[in-house]
């Protein structure tokens, strides 16, 4: 499996163990133990940290030659958000397609709560 398919799977299970590389996860409303392997970081790309995404969200436009040189060296970085500096993450070893339909699921759920709340409902 490459990273493009788990490139979004960012937290996808409840609870971890690390030890027997087994997780916890919720597949279509029921909780399930996944066996796991250990994978870099799609997000850091197994550096552990990444540009302060608030940073970089606009693009970057730097003051001057100072402030291009302590981006250019990593001045604005911190710790990576999905491994937390630990440069792996957990890679399910089954039913990728179904945790990410779930995560996709409670993710539009959430969009249309957050949609309606704006709206006054």
């Amino acid at each position: 499996m490459d990273r493009r398919e788990t490139g979004s799977l960012r937290r996808w299970y409840k609870d971890i163990d690390e030890k027997n590389q087994q997780a916890l996860a919720t597949i279509n409303g029921v909780d399930c133990a996944i066996r796991f392997t250990w994978g870099v970081c799609p997000t850091c790309d197994g550096r552990g940290s990444h540009v302060d995404p608030s940073i970089d969200r606009n693009g970057f436009q730097p003051d001057g030659p100072d402030d291009m040189e302590a981006y250019i060296h990593g001045q604005f970085d911190m710790i990576c958000n999905e491994c937390q500096g630990r440069r792996v993450v957990p890679i399910p070893s089954e039913y990728v397609k179904e945790i990410q339909e779930d995560l996709e699921d409670r993710y539009e759920t959430e969009r249309m709560y957050a949609a309606e709340r704006r709206m006054g409902a």
